[in-house]
């Protein structure tokens, strides 16, 4: 009980200081009307680890507005396509990682990470993407 008890202190102390880094930044770069932004938005995106292909999907996440370009850090449903002797070739799995914005903030550099919870590795993977939806500017 203790141990569950310290941990959730512990997690309370991250979860405010991520909110606390948050709003320090977005009124440290408020240069422009509106730097932060939480909404929906459709992407696609495609990367890879070298070894297996992940299409993503977009999701909810974190973004900073630049006049050129954005900086995010999202939540990605995606679908990893590997050909493996005793796993199925597409997979559906949840990556988390930053994106960069660019050319209008319609294509997307990604970099997601994605936790495999049987072998406990990270895998890391990088690509390309575009953004569908028109959001706000």
């Amino acid at each position: 009980m203790g141990v569950h008890k310290k941990n959730s202190v512990q997690n309370r102390y991250l979860l405010f200081g991520i909110l606390f880094i948050a709003l320090v930044f977005n009124n440290v770069l408020a240069q422009e009307e509106k730097k932060f932004e939480w909404n929906m938005e459709g992407q696609i995106v495609v990367t890879t680890n070298g070894k297996a292909v992940f299409t993503n999907f977009g999701g909810p996440g974190l973004r900073f507005n630049f006049k050129h370009f954005s900086i995010g850090y999202n939540m990605m449903p995606s679908l990893r396509f590997e050909e493996n002797s005793g796993h199925s070739l597409v997979t559906p799995m949840l990556g988390t990682g930053p994106q960069i914005y660019l050319f209008r903030k319609k294509m997307v550099i990604s970099a997601p990470a994605y936790y495999n919870a049987v072998t406990h590795e990270w895998t890391y993977s990088v690509g390309l993407g575009y953004v569908l939806t028109n959001g706000k500017k």
